[in-house]
């Protein structure tokens, strides 16, 4: 009886076993997924046009042209771009890590001091900055010019590009953001997402983007003249 007993539990046990490996198949791991590759503002199918090398430096804006450590001149209102609101994106200065109130360190008020003298005769309607390195950093180019400094938020973005759309055609303004507000902003002016964060010590970029409306823009990047 015993014996009859163990026979019929390993048939039992022969049968599920048989019966699980009959079963649906576990699913195959799914792949990992991959990180979206970065493409470029030309790729994008953004109107780009960087301008780069040595001597290719801009030295003076003025209202319509650009003009180039190699005396170069660039004019910035192709046909068609006419009446779009002219919108001029920089990094704030280097910024004071030991300073009880963000303040700008000697090299950032050289920095604020060379883009006031780049954009003395630009023409300028108004200035924008969001914090007080920022505000520092646009001062001396508001005096030059003779136009407003006005405060933005920069957790609104948005607003405040609509701010420009509507109230500034045709206008040139200036904004000083930082490294990651910058390309956020080109990104909705432009209506992608190929512009990247930029590297933490680069306060020597300028865009400069011609805004007719979100999604129809376009967009220059420059290099400022070296400090020494």
């Amino acid at each position: 009886m015993r014996l009859f007993i163990v026979f019929f539990v390993s048939v039992i046990l022969v049968a599920c076993n048989a019966g699980d490996e009959g079963g649906a198949e576990s699913p195959a791991p799914e792949p990992a997924s991959q990180s979206p590759e970065k493409t470029s503002p030309a790729d994008a199918g953004v109107d780009f046009t960087k301008i780069e090398g040595e001597g290719q430096e801009i030295l003076f804006f003025h209202p319509e042209e650009l003009q180039l450590v190699n005396h170069r001149r660039i004019p910035l209102r192709p046909e068609g771009w006419e009446d779009a609101t002219m919108v001029i994106l920089v990094p704030e200065g280097e910024e004071d890590p030991d300073a009880e109130k963000t303040s700008l360190t000697h090299r950032g008020r050289a920095q604020a001091a060379r883009l006031a003298n780049i954009m003395g005769g630009a023409e300028l309607t108004a200035i924008y900055w969001y914090n007080n390195t920022s505000m520092q950093t646009g001062f001396y180019s508001s005096r030059a010019n003779e136009c407003e400094l006005l405060n933005y938020f920069e957790n609104d973005l948005d607003l405040l590009l609509k701010t420009l759309l509507t109230s500034y055609m045709g206008k040139r303004i200036m904004v000083v953001g930082n490294r990651n507000s910058i390309p956020k902003m080109l990104n909705r002016i432009t209506g992608t997402t190929a512009f990247q964060p930029l590297p933490e010590d680069d306060r020597d970029v300028m865009f400069v983007a011609l805004f007719k409306d979100f999604g129809k823009a376009k967009v220059y990047q420059l290099k400022m003249y070296a400090l020494h």
